[in-house]
């Protein structure tokens, strides 16, 4: 590039790191809700993303927990259950 007109601006769901030709998409696990961004941030505990080039996180299923970045909602490990107690699951040590 010999000029900032030949910049692209990266659109929701993508980022350009400095010097890049064109955008990459957010990987699972991560998202984009702006424009122009130059990293995508990881779904908070709570919440995953399952596809590549999201704007958002989606919410953690029930009987499931969802660590920070989480690409999958996991399921507690066999001899334990979900607390009921707990809203949302963000670590395998809220199973009971």
């Amino acid at each position: 590039m010999t000029s900032v007109a030949e910049c692209i601006e990266c659109e929701a769901g993508t980022f350009c790191p400095v010097g890049s030709a064109e955008a990459i998409e957010c990987a699972p696990g991560t998202f984009g809700n702006q424009a122009g961004a130059s990293m995508c941030e990881r779904c908070r505990a709570g919440t995953y993303q399952d596809t590549s080039g999201a704007t958002s996180c989606k919410a953690c299923r029930g009987g499931h927990y969802c660590a920070e970045g989480a690409s999958h909602p996991l399921p507690c490990p066999a001899g334990t259950r979900n607390d009921e107690s707990v809203a949302v699951m963000t670590s395998v040590a809220e199973c009971i």
